[in-house]
């Protein structure tokens, strides 16, 4: 079988799913490795928390740059905030061959 390759049982199984989880993770059950079908997406912290801060920070950042660098600066604030956020997520995922759902944080 080819690396590109997915097994039809398992093909089947993630279609019950909206997205999937491509990257590679081995399941704690079955020691599937693979593609694994998405339950959900969990921010560690609440969107309002991120807008907050990034306006916060972007008041500060105005103040003491109150000229178009300052609105530059704020923009990349706001860009690496954002970024940031991404990274605090976690997603639940399920294992298509045995169905053990678990947790995993983007990387």
């Amino acid at each position: 079988m080819q690396m590109n390759q997915i097994p039809p049982d398992v093909l089947e199984e993630l279609k019950k799913y909206e997205y999937s989880y491509n990257k590679n993770i081995a399941c704690t059950n079955c020691q599937y490795t693979g593609i694994m079908g998405l339950k959900k997406k969990v921010p560690i912290c609440k969107p309002i928390t991120v807008w907050i801060t990034t306006m916060i920070g972007a008041l500060i950042i105005i103040s003491f740059l109150p000229t178009f660098i300052g609105i530059i600066v704020c923009c990349a604030f706001g860009l690496m905030l954002g970024g940031m956020s991404s990274c605090f997520t976690k997603f639940h995922v399920i294992c298509p061959k045995c169905n053990a759902e678990q947790v995993v944080n983007a990387k």
